[in-house]
């Protein structure tokens, strides 16, 4: 991330890019991997999106490369959002719990409105963690404002450590943006993870978090700052909330690129062009973390014929 004002935005003058940690990263069989992410432009520290597709460079390690450049303006090209709402069902949550169900529609439809292709899941904690549909999307926003309309208020601990980290490993779509909406009004409580040992794995998995909670809980403005989310008072209307969420997923642009630059660690670098390195960040991202196995035939006859009963098969790879 460039040099950091106050707000969390890049210091630098003129245009100026932010790119999101946890850069997706698809390796493939033949050892070349797909790198996509998502970044944000400014114009000094104004968020922007006057600048096109033809007006960044895009470097692996410092070296110039090939990239495909999706600008949020481009209103011909669908775009994915994959949203996981991480929600506290304590006792005091029940006014944001009704929030979520009267306004999560009017989310949805601006960001279709804007070409998103959009999936909604829901994880709720307190008094445990629980990934409901089975930890899948649900298939529409019905279905989702449906799971959240039977919920009630319990009480317990606030383990939303565990709960980001669970976000973060849903089935996602290759180069969707991937969201956890936090809603919470305590600062959390240890489960299997502490927020040291959750934000490394949400940040790998590459998903954004996004707070509607407190200013003052040190955990939940760690988990957003270092996943390059926003954080927003729970006590402000719900509806301008989501619809600034909605804006923020809306106005990034996504970059993609076919490497063949070997398995480790690498770097992402974009820049505009008229500002470049000025304007310059970088996120590192890492190839060979998810090698492809390569099934023979006969294993593949396995998957789809079976094995007669009372026969033994050795499985090769």
């Amino acid at each position: 991330m460039p040099g950091l004002a106050a707000a969390g935005q890049p210091t630098y003058r003129g245009h100026n890019v932010d790119v999101d940690p946890g850069i997706q990263v698809i390796d493939n069989s033949d050892g070349s991997a797909l790198v996509q992410g998502f970044f944000k432009l400014f114009n000094e520290q104004a968020p922007s999106n006057a600048l096109g597709a033809a007006d960044f460079t895009v470097k692996v390690d410092g070296s110039p490369v090939q990239a495909t450049i999706t600008p949020p303006n481009q209103s011909t090209t669908t775009k994915m959002a994959d949203i996981v709402f991480c929600l506290d069902i304590s006792g005091s949550m029940g006014d944001e719990i009704n929030a979520v169900k009267n306004n999560t529609r009017g989310f949805v439809n601006k960001l279709s409105s804007q070409n998103f292709d959009v999936r909604l899941g829901l994880i709720t904690f307190s008094p445990s963690v629980r990934k409901r549909n089975n930890g899948l999307f649900y298939a529409d926003a019905q279905g989702f404002v449906k799971e959240v309309s039977g919920l009630g208020v319990t009480g317990g601990t606030e383990e939303w450590f565990d709960c980001l980290v669970h976000a973060s490993q849903y089935p996602y779509r290759a180069g969707a943006e991937r969201v956890s909406l936090l809603i919470t009004d305590e600062n959390g409580d240890r489960g299997n993870y502490t927020i040291a040992t959750a934000l490394p794995v949400v940040k790998n998995n590459a998903s954004t978090v996004y707070g509607i909670s407190y200013r003052h809980l040190s955990n939940v403005v760690k988990a957003v700052n270092e996943t390059n989310g926003v954080l927003y008072n729970i006590n402000d209307p719900f509806d301008s909330i989501l619809d600034k969420i909605a804006d923020r997923i809306i106005n990034k642009y996504g970059v993609s690129l076919l490497t063949n630059v070997g398995p480790g660690t690498h770097n992402l670098h974009v820049a505009p062009i008229a500002n470049d390195p000025g304007g310059e960040d970088k996120e590192p991202f890492k190839i060979g973390a998810n090698p492809v196995v390569s099934l023979t035939q006969q294993t593949q006859d396995l998957i789809n014929l079976g094995v007669a009963p009372g026969n033994v098969t050795l499985i090769n790879l």
